[in-house]
């Protein structure tokens, strides 16, 4: 009965030695593993084309990261901002467009005494009658499915 109590004691040691020494710092190992990624500079707005001063490549912990995650600058350098991007965010593939968004760009050049307003109308036969007051300038904008935006004409009302 002893020598079985002795050699389960030394089979348990010997385990723990080896995890200590063998397994442990192969985990380590792998939990330090870093990786270059593209983080912001200094914020973007949205539509605004990314240039080199916009962002910078830093060393992180690869455990956790997103695959989707850029880590060279050539994949972000002359790309387009789908939203706001802000200082220090990581750049992630779904965020950078290679097109700036043509409607939302035309929005964002409008006067301080101009104002834009969208409407979607089921049909033209439930357009706008009775809405419109006279001094409007109604200017009309279409976008397409490749997300083109075409000005018509203005109308003053």
């Amino acid at each position: 009965m002893l020598k079985n109590r002795t050699f389960i004691g030394i089979i348990a040691i010997v385990l723990g030695v080896l995890i200590c020494f063998g397994i442990a710092p192969i985990f380590t190992r792998m939990m330090e593993a870093q990786i270059d990624v593209v983080m912001l500079r200094s914020p973007v707005k949205q539509g605004e084309k990314l240039e080199d001063k916009h962002i910078i490549v830093v060393k992180m912990g690869a455990n956790n990261m997103p695959p989707v995650v850029l880590k060279e600058t050539h994949d972000a350098i002359g790309m387009y901002a789908k939203s706001n991007l802000y200082m220090g965010s990581l750049l992630l593939e779904d965020m950078l467009s290679e097109t700036a968004d043509n409607s939302d760009s035309r929005l964002r050049t409008l006067k301080e005494n101009e104002m834009a307003m969208s409407v979607t109308i089921k049909s033209f036969s439930m357009g706008l009658s009775g809405q419109l007051i006279p001094g409007d300038i109604i200017r009309i904008v279409s976008v397409d499915n490749d997300k083109n935006a075409v000005i018509h004409g203005t109308i003053n009302r």
